[in-house]
């Protein structure tokens, strides 16, 4: 699986009430989640608000440039379909009837085709799981199609596409809420697991492709997008793991 988009992850700046809105999901997530998984906790309870709080990142991605990069791609229609609901969904307060089947990983154990845990891990991979940003729609170039997002330490995907969720292990959330048990979730699906594996080096190609001009594009992208985020509390997440990073 190839993910489309290769430069990143852009917050785009929205409308005051939107960004209220969305600001209020960023700090329950920060609160309630994302600090007690980073501070050892291996069970936590979660509600509503957290399926609020990913759809309204990958929509805003969606919104502001994915779209426009799908065009006339395969899997585009599935796109057009899940930024409307998904946007009814968070403006209206609409529950999604579809594109709801959110997987989260903390930490991600990539289980082996004979159902092992694969322990060590590339210091390239463990560095993209503990403190990268990513996120990009990505498809088989046959039948699925996924959203897959990336923060530090935490990875979400939602199929787009009608897709055999039976070997992503005690992943799913609840749109209602429910309790997530991090030790017990796992990925025994190989097409997913290869794709989280191997998108470190794919993102380290690409950036290796592109000219010194991309590049400092990027890294000054990268700057403003940073101070952008300081003023909320997905600015406050990143900055939290950074500290914690270098401490250890």
């Amino acid at each position: 699986m190839n993910i489309r988009r290769q430069d990143g992850f852009k917050m785009p700046l929205l409308c005051t009430d939107c960004e209220r809105l969305f600001g209020n999901f960023e700090t329950y997530f920060a609160a309630s989640i994302f600090y007690p998984v980073i501070d050892k906790d291996d069970n936590f309870s979660y509600d509503e608000r957290l399926l609020k709080f990913v759809v309204s990142v990958m929509w805003r991605l969606m919104h502001h440039s994915l779209i426009d990069d799908h065009s006339g791609l395969p899997f585009y229609n599935e796109v057009l379909r899940a930024e409307k609901i998904w946007s009814e969904y968070l403006l209206d307060d609409k529950p999604p009837t579809e594109f709801n089947h959110l997987h989260m990983w903390i930490g991600v154990d990539i289980e082996q085709p004979d159902g092992s845990i694969q322990v060590e891990m590339p210091s390239r991979l463990v560095q993209y799981l503990a403190r990268m940003v990513d996120s990009g729609i990505t498809d088989n170039g046959d039948d699925f199609c996924m959203f897959y997002l990336k923060l530090p330490r935490f990875i979400f995907i939602i199929p787009l596409t009608t897709y055999d969720e039976s070997k992503w292990l005690n992943t799913r959330i609840s749109p209602a809420g429910g309790l997530f048990a991090i030790k017990e979730a796992g990925i025994a699906d190989t097409a997913v697991g290869q794709f989280i594996l191997g998108r470190p080096l794919k993102l380290e190609k690409a950036m290796n492709q592109m000219s010194s001009v991309q590049r400092q594009k990027m890294r000054q992208a990268g700057v403003d997008n940073r101070e952008r985020l300081k003023e909320n509390d997905l600015g406050d997440i990143l900055t939290y793991q950074e500290n914690k990073q270098a401490n250890n």
